[in-house]
């Protein structure tokens, strides 16, 4: 994000400036995604450790599936730039969708336990 031009600068030739201008912007919306990217992954990894793979699975679903489809027809008239912004908007939206739910599931982890007559806890 701060430095894209010298790492375009790896990849494409100097020569070629519409592709490095064009790599440049792709790169720089690109990057952005990263700030709420880790969002979703760790509370995708969070819910799994947990042991509740449903709601880790769909997060999972909407990371690979929903969010991108639902985008790429909202962003088409954007063309080019709209295909960089659905990898950015697709981590927007798992990023709220994992914070609302690990919130619920927060009220699930701190719940009092029941305790369970057995005959070690009988008086």
């Amino acid at each position: 994000m701060f430095f894209p031009s010298q790492i375009v600068g790896l990849f494409a030739e100097n020569g070629n400036t519409e592709l490095i201008e064009l790599s440049i912007r792709a790169l720089t919306i690109f990057a952005f995604a990263y700030l709420f990217r880790w969002i979703g992954f760790s509370a995708q990894s969070f819910l799994l450790a947990i042991e509740k793979p449903a709601p880790a699975t769909l997060i999972s679903i909407c990371i690979a599936l929903v969010f991108p489809m639902i985008l790429i027809f909202a962003l088409s008239p954007m063309g080019l730039d709209g295909i960089w912004f659905n990898f950015v908007g697709t981590n927007i939206l798992v990023a709220i969708l994992s914070v609302i739910v690990v919130i619920k599931e927060r009220k699930v982890l701190f719940r009092k336990d029941e305790v369970y007559a057995t005959p070690d806890n009988i008086q």
